[in-house]
């Protein structure tokens, strides 16, 4: 992900992980990132991540959820991975227009290329 949204000439991306000090990957890390990024990219898996507090903090704040875009991952074998919290959060994202889908890496790629 990182990598192939630097691959664009307007656009340094990283991870929050990325950003070092003594605080660890706390609410308050996020904010302050979350309030000087031009764009939140939030990648939606089951495994090996889930980020429903930040997912809560997107749709909580109107600044946040402006600049923000959620690549879901669709698992074919499952109805509901993610749980009925997460898929309000998702809906309301889909309805913006800010929920790309993918399943496989390619796909991944792909949607990262409609990104603005």
């Amino acid at each position: 992900m990182v990598d192939r949204l630097n691959r664009r000439q307007d656009a340094y991306a990283f991870r929050m992980v990325d950003i070092r000090g003594e605080w660890d990957n706390s609410i308050q890390k996020f904010c302050l990132i979350a309030d000087i990024v031009t764009y939140l990219v939030g990648v939606a898996e089951k495994d090996p991540s889930d980020f429903l507090v930040e997912q809560g903090l997107l749709v909580g704040t109107t600044e946040f959820f402006a600049k923000s875009h959620v690549l879901k991952r669709v698992y074919e074998d499952e109805k509901h991975p993610f749980g009925w919290m997460q898929d309000g959060v998702f809906e309301l994202f889909e309805q913006e227009g800010q929920l790309y889908r993918w399943q496989t890496e390619e796909e991944l790629i792909g949607v990262t290329e409609e990104l603005p």
